[in-house]
């Protein structure tokens, strides 16, 4: 018995359900659910998951989303993997025209930030990566893998053929 209640609450009661029920209270117009929801999500993940983000149901919090901060104006598509510590965050308030939008298909690493501006919006194309430790501040066009400082997209196996390369040689 204890068993399934735990497997309910692991299942249900995640980062990610959390944040979603909180989305689908606040477009049913339920603030307050919407945000006891939010704060519970804080208190136990500490993560600021705001509910006015457009989320899917499939949303993956690696590690339960601890420390992510995610802005109102973010849009996150299908199969979309967060790890720990992600910032999504922008210059706009809430509402505002200008949003983040990450596509369908798209990880982003632990610690990455993607910082909007309050002129244009920013777009995580569709099947991207975002290294660990990111700082991405433009669009990234589809299937793209972005990593390190300044962000830079690397051809996908290039690095890993080229070292692989060299040592067979040696």
């Amino acid at each position: 018995m204890l068993r399934r209640i735990f497997q309910f609450a692991q299942t249900n009661l995640g980062a990610a359900r959390l944040w979603y029920y909180s989305h689908k209270a606040y477009q049913a117009g339920n603030l307050p659910l919407a945000i006891l929801l939010k704060a519970i999500n804080y208190f136990v993940y500490k993560s600021i998951l705001c509910y006015q983000c457009e989320i899917e149901d499939d949303l993956l919090l690696v590690h339960d989303g601890f420390g992510c901060a995610v802005h109102p104006n973010v849009t996150i598509g299908k199969h979309v993997k967060l790890f720990h510590h992600v910032t999504l965050a922008s210059e706009t308030l809430p509402g505002s025209v200008p949003r983040i939008t990450i596509e369908d298909n798209c990880v982003i690493g632990a610690y990455a930030i993607i910082l909007g501006n309050d002129r244009n919006g920013i777009t995580i194309g569709k099947g991207s990566v975002i290294g660990a430790g990111t700082i991405v501040n433009r669009d990234v066009p589809p299937g793209s893998t972005i990593v390190a400082m300044p962000s830079r997209p690397v051809k996908p196996g290039k690095v890993y053929d080229e070292t692989r390369a060299a040592l067979q040689e040696t």
